[in-house]
């Protein structure tokens, strides 16, 4: 609203001066044209989508407005005067008719398919927002000049360059007792390691974050709080490959892997692939057939000159111990606690090898399995983690990890919004 209303005290009075606009048609006309072009980097950035059909079709609302509006006050205006009722009836139809054809096209544009009536996109960064309003305001006022462009490009440079000084970044969403985490790196590179339930729009969320396309996708086992947002997924953003655990009793996982429409690649026991210069990502999962689902999960470990981040799915200590003994639990700068924080996952002696300097949770606010288990936390405890170091997705909502290496230097930042208090969580 505040960018419409901008946009007619500050576009329309230019268009105006800059175009000669006589009638009221062409006034209505340029009123449209000027709050489109007003509101089309926020509506980008907000919603997601633009509808070209809808921005035509609101170029002429303003026009249309005027005539339901002026037909309405008319007769009003002629039922007081006493005129015949079936006139009074016969324009209130013609005015209510009128309404109800805009009212249905409007619906149409908002449930067609084609491009034409919706384009979905990712959140453009705010920097070029502000590119696009500066080169509007230049065109606008009539001030446009190389030098004033080459400066705004030349900020706008600075801004990216000083934007990529993190090597990685992760987001664990919050999606209530499931498990999603985005990875982004510095070349461009994104990823996601398990999908939620589907409680949660996955691509709503991954277009806020500007993220329209994926390289990769990770479904660690099949349980539907780790591959239930999948699909929503598969069906708004391109996903390159899908990658599965090698386990015969995973029905789910197995389906998957046979299915034409998606690219998906079976994990067997280890593979590493590099995301772009910075970081790599290690995966593998214990190679045997497991009828527990959940000591069939593809571990995930990202790492980098910056650190590591270890993402063991729901494995509890059967698997645990085999990846122990195997050495391939390493020390860890950042661990996203198995399983939610079972104490099927959180041994003593899994905690003391991953030795993690911070710790994720993510899980459900009031779940009924009682996650995360109140002996893990004192285990953690116990193994020199402070709980100001531990984040959950129950209490702080979705946490953002950006890291890097700065004159030799690791810095990791946490960003993380608070949802509740710890004092609401506990039982009275």
């Amino acid at each position: 609203s505040y960018s419409a209303s901008m946009s007619m005290l500050v576009i329309l009075p230019a268009i105006r001066k800059k175009i000669k606009i006589k009638g009221s048609f062409a006034e209505s006309l340029s009123a449209g044209i000027a709050v489109n072009t007003g509101m089309l980097p926020l509506l980008l950035y907000m919603f997601n989508s633009f509808s070209i059909i809808g921005a035509l079709a609101n170029t002429g609302a303003s026009a249309a407005a005027s005539f339901l509006c002026s037909g309405g006050y008319a007769v009003y205006l002629l039922d007081k005067m006493c005129l015949p009722k079936v006139i009074i009836r016969t324009l209130s139809k013609a005015i209510v008719g009128a309404a109800d054809i805009f009212r249905s096209t409007a619906y149409k544009i908002a449930d067609g398919e084609s491009f034409l009536y919706g384009i979905r996109c990712a959140s453009p960064p705010i920097i070029l927002i502000i590119i696009y309003y500066l080169v509007l305001i230049m065109l606008l006022t009539g001030t446009l000049s190389v030098r004033k462009l080459a400066a705004v490009c030349l900020a706008s440079a600075t801004v990216f360059a000083g934007g990529e000084i993190y090597q990685v970044e992760l987001l664990f969403f919050d999606v209530g007792q499931g498990n999603a985490a985005l990875i982004r790196t510095v070349d461009g590179i994104a990823g996601i390691v398990d999908t939620g339930d589907g409680g949660v729009s996955l691509s709503r969320l991954l277009l806020k974050e500007g993220v329209g396309k994926l390289d990769f996708a990770v479904v660690s086992h099949g349980h539907k709080d780790h591959y239930g947002g999948l699909e929503e997924l598969i069906k708004n953003i391109d996903v390159g490959v899908v990658f599965v655990p090698d386990n015969g009793f995973d029905e789910y996982c197995t389906a998957l892997s046979e299915r034409k429409d998606i690219c998906v690649k079976i994990i067997s026991e280890e593979c590493t692939y590099k995301l772009g210069k910075y970081s790599e990502m290690r995966m593998f999962e214990s190679g045997l057939a497991r009828e527990n689902l959940n000591d069939g999960s593809i571990v995930v470990e990202l790492y980098g000159k910056w650190g590591n981040v270890l993402l063991p799915g729901d494995a509890e200590e059967t698997a645990l111990e085999e990846f122990m003994e195997k050495g391939k639990i390493k020390k860890s700068t950042v661990l996203c606690l198995p399983h939610h924080g079972s104490v099927t996952s959180g041994s003593e002696k899994f905690l003391y090898a991953a030795m993690p300097e911070y710790v994720i949770i993510s899980v459900g606010q009031g779940n009924r399995y009682g996650h995360p288990s109140e002996i893990v936390l004192n285990r953690l405890a116990c193994a020199g983690v402070p709980q100001t170091r531990i984040y959950r997705t129950d209490i702080d909502g979705a946490v953002r990890i950006k890291a890097g290496v700065f004159a030799r230097f690791k810095e990791f930042v946490f960003v993380w919004r608070k949802k509740v208090k710890l004092s609401q969580l506990l039982p009275i």
